[in-house]
């Protein structure tokens, strides 16, 4: 089992309140970030709410919940390896693919295991982000190319924590912004405005959307 990451999202509505409340934060840097997401020709992957994707060529991610009843990106298990991949990965790599029904390459190879499933490139989401730090939780300020500005709050948890805890006190913190969470990713965002029929099929929709 990998880390659990738990966030929530919402739109900035006004920048010069959200960069006021983040100036008292601890500052972590700004980064431009490439994520390059990879499925089927028919989105098998994305209708699950699996999502396969490199950042910046520099890591091979898996994010995943098989068990979210509420369908909710919120929380989720994240495996990440880096690219090139060692070969000592390749055990914890075949685990992954065996719980996601993917066959597994014999070899630490990325490229190979992308040929082994039918995945090619799916979606490429970039973005800028500057992230926060203020004890247990990470703020990220991110302005995603051709979607506007967001602000989450995100959180790393072991397995067997209080997650429904974790969760109020990560609302709580953020309560001052009055924020509409998304119950999506920016992939679903993107997917909803390029193939909205494809956007439908998925896991995880806006509201409105249901």
């Amino acid at each position: 089992m990998g880390d659990i990451e738990v966030e929530f999202r919402f739109a900035v509505d006004d920048e010069n309140e959200t960069r006021g409340f983040l100036d008292g934060l601890e500052f972590l840097g700004r980064t431009r970030q490439k994520d390059v997401y990879f499925d089927t020709e028919s989105g098998e992957f994305f209708k699950r709410g699996v999502f396969i994707r490199t950042r910046n060529g520099k890591t091979l991610e898996f994010k995943f919940n098989l068990e979210d009843a509420e369908n909710r990106h919120e929380d989720c298990e994240e495996h990440s390896f880096p690219l090139p991949m060692p070969a000592d990965v390749l055990e914890r790599l075949g685990k992954v693919c065996k719980r996601l029904g993917l066959d597994a390459p014999d070899v630490a190879d990325a490229e190979r295991l992308m040929q082994m499933n039918g995945l090619g490139e799916f979606v490429t989401i970039e973005k800028t982000r500057e992230r926060f730090r203020e004890g247990e939780f990470v703020f990220c300020l991110d302005d995603v190319k051709g979607m506007g500005k967001f602000l989450e709050i995100e959180s790393m948890a072991q397995q067997g924590i209080d997650l429904d805890g974790l969760k109020k006190r990560m609302a709580e913190r953020v309560k001052i912004f009055r924020p509409r969470f998304l119950p999506t990713g920016y992939i679903e965002l993107f997917v909803r405005r390029k193939d909205f029929d494809l956007y439908k099929q998925g896991r995880y929709l806006l509201e409105e959307d249901r």
